[in-house]
């Protein structure tokens, strides 16, 4: 009878903790399975370089794309966003910065990590980042609006440079720009006009209280064309017929 020997089968580990994202692959590596594929992110006995490998490539292969080389070190796109968001709000306690604008810089900070990863390198970013990115900000928006999300977005990282957390200037390539003039004029220039007719312009006065009545005159008084002087003269005389009235 020959003697048999079977290799004994790994004792795999248990998770670091509940929620981390890789599981243990028989193969004695760190894995997870993304868009139907699997990927390896390191040995069993180091889960904190695993995670790190993960949470740089994920965002990569999750767009089915091959990561690009890693570098060293650097800043990474959290910390960049908690710095920016630190430094505005240091305005907002000298007056500089309203509120509402620091509202708006976090909002796009969110967008930056959930876009560019968190974990990624400012200086490794590809100018197909930011195509991609300008492609998500314009979805569903006027161009008018695209064109203040590009101009926020490029406040963190012209940021980044003068404040000197990174040594070159981030690649933005040809996409990332701001919408042209001419698109932001033809884009206004096709909108309805919002305008009142002269009834519902003097339903609204009629209704309005004695301040309302001062701003509205004073507004079409300072109108320059023919057509608002005529509704500035039809609102004066509404004006006396209401003050008539009143007494």
């Amino acid at each position: 009878m020959k003697n048999s020997t079977s290799k004994a089968t790994p004792c795999k580990p248990e998770k670091p903790y509940p929620d981390f994202p890789l599981y243990a692959h028989a193969s004695k590596r760190w894995a997870k399975r993304i868009n139907g594929k699997l990927y390896y992110f390191g040995p069993w006995d180091d889960w904190k370089k695993s995670l790190e490998q993960y949470q740089y490539k994920r965002d990569y292969l999750y767009r089915n794309e091959s990561p690009p080389p890693r570098l060293s070190s650097g800043l990474s796109m959290v910390e960049l966003v908690n710095r920016f968001l630190t430094h505005q709000s240091e305005r907002v306690k000298t007056g500089e910065l309203t509120h509402r604008s620091w509202l708006d810089h976090k909002r796009i900070g969110k967008i930056l990590l959930n876009s560019l990863g968190r974990e990624t390198f400012v200086e490794s970013l590809r100018p197909i980042d930011f195509e991609r990115l300008r492609a998500k900000l314009g979805e569903g928006k006027k161009l008018k609006t695209l064109n203040n999300e590009v101009t926020r977005c490029r406040g963190f990282f012209n940021y980044a440079k003068k404040a000197m957390l990174i040594e070159t200037e981030v690649k933005f390539g040809l996409s990332f720009n701001k919408p042209s003039r001419k698109a932001l004029r033809k884009e206004t220039q096709s909108q309805p006009q919002k305008l009142f007719t002269l009834d519902e312009l003097k339903a609204i006065y009629r209704e309005a209280n004695p301040q309302i009545r001062c701003f509205m005159l004073l507004a079409l008084n300072g109108g320059l064309v023919q057509a608002v002087s005529k509704v500035y003269e039809s609102l004066l005389a509404a004006s006396q017929t209401v003050s008539l009235a009143e007494k």
